[in-house]
């Protein structure tokens, strides 16, 4: 059997194997346009290069609207965190404001407590000392502190 090189080759080749002359041209006649539609439908280097811009182009489209979104989101998210802190820093300063003045005020009773419980030893060491002839300068001294 000979190589198919063109439809004259074909048309040659089916009459040979005794195909009617009719029906070996439309054979040959087919095989033609087959072959011309697959050429003009066939894509050129420059087509697919194109082509592949084009798909470069909206991906890289894509990209960018989906990085202004997260930036978005994450700038709305900043935003959200940073208001919950601050609110949570008010609070946690009123707290501790709270704590402090009721620290304070404990603070302030206690001293208080102090001061009277020294006035009751003063008293009670004046009169035992004014008692004794011995301690009589030391109550002066005292008398003199306490006024």
């Amino acid at each position: 059997m000979s190589t198919l090189k063109s439809p004259v080759a074909l048309y040659q080749a089916l009459i040979e194997a005794n195909v009617s002359k009719e029906t070996a041209a439309t054979a040959a006649q087919s095989l033609v346009e087959d072959i011309g539609s697959v050429v003009a439908n066939l894509a050129t280097k420059q087509d697919i290069q194109q082509g592949l811009d084009m798909l470069e182009a909206k991906v890289d489209s894509k990209l960018s609207g989906l990085e202004a979104k997260m930036d978005s989101k994450l700038s709305g998210l900043e935003s959200k965190v940073d208001s919950k802190l601050s609110g949570l820093e008010s609070r946690m300063d009123s707290k501790l404001s709270g704590l402090e003045a009721r620290m304070d005020s404990k603070l302030a009773n206690i001293d208080a407590r102090f001061k009277v419980q020294n006035i009751y030893l003063a008293i009670i060491g004046v009169i035992t000392a004014s008692s004794s002839p011995i301690f009589a300068p030391l109550v002066k001294a005292i008398e003199h502190l306490i006024h």
